[in-house]
């Protein structure tokens, strides 16, 4: 996370969005555009009801410039010999993990009611169980993915929660202006920002903005109140990136 070919961590399909307006009122964040949102396929398929851990040695990591849009693969080898691909949407970020390593993944893929929404979780452990990376993309804080085993309601069933103890996301109205009006799939869309609390350690970060905090460095990709016209733009509103320090200042497979 600390040189610029990670600066843009954006993943998955962004809005095609027209209609951006100027907040010459508001900070500078208000009209920070975002970059996209992270989203993950296997090969071994996922269904939007994925729950599942995938422990063995990373293999390599991969661009596959043959399919459209372009992927990585991070290649795994089970225990038992087998091999199966975590596939990612390029956009330039590469986790924080060296081949020839033993790491256990744990994949969270599940479908809003209704099919139209998505949320999407990886979680990152080194052999020794010690946390490396999180990529997450949901509606809301825990709304769909990483939800806790004491969810605050049954849309979707109990699971895991954050990968960090005691650690607490927040996604809060800083008061800016609509960024984009009136597309054909939305109203408008509301920079927020994603405010990331441990202990007494706090940061708040917007669109494409990155920091450090209490030993770890997060990355948001989007933070965005979004007015539908149609329940085909009910895409995340947030997407982010967290890394513990000790893993992001090693070198990337791939990169």
């Amino acid at each position: 996370m600390s040189d610029g070919r990670n600066r843009r961590w954006g993943l998955g399909v962004a809005l095609l969005l027209v209609g951006a307006v100027g907040c010459s009122d508001s900070p500078e964040q208000c009209s920070q555009a975002d970059l996209g949102y992270f989203s993950f396929t296997t090969s071994f398929g996922t269904t939007g009801d994925l729950f599942r851990t995938e422990t063995g040695t990373l293999v390599k990591v991969e661009k596959l410039s043959a399919v459209d849009p372009p992927q990585v693969a991070y290649r795994i080898e089970r225990l038992t010999g087998e091999m199966v691909d975590l596939l990612i949407p390029e956009s330039g970020y590469r986790f924080p993990v060296q081949t020839d390593s033993v790491y256990t993944f744990q994949m969270e893929d599940y479908d809003y009611p209704g099919g139209l929404l998505r949320g999407y979780s990886v979680v990152i452990w080194d052999a020794q169980g010690m946390f490396v990376a999180a990529a997450v993309s949901d509606l809301d804080p825990q709304r769909i993915v990483l939800r806790g085993p004491s969810p605050k309601d049954d849309e979707f069933p109990p699971g895991p929660g954050y990968p960090i103890d005691d650690l607490e996301v927040f996604f809060t109205d800083q008061g800016c202006s609509p960024r984009v009006v009136d597309t054909p799939f939305v109203r408008d869309i509301t920079n927020w920002a994603l405010e990331f609390k441990l202990g007494a350690a706090r940061i708040t970060l917007f669109n494409g903005e990155r920091g450090a905090f209490a030993g770890y460095e997060a990355e948001v990709i989007r933070a965005q109140k979004i007015t539908a016209k149609t329940q085909s733009a009910n895409v995340p509103r947030m997407s982010y990136y967290l890394e513990s320090k000790a893993a992001a200042a090693r070198p990337r497979a791939g990169a």
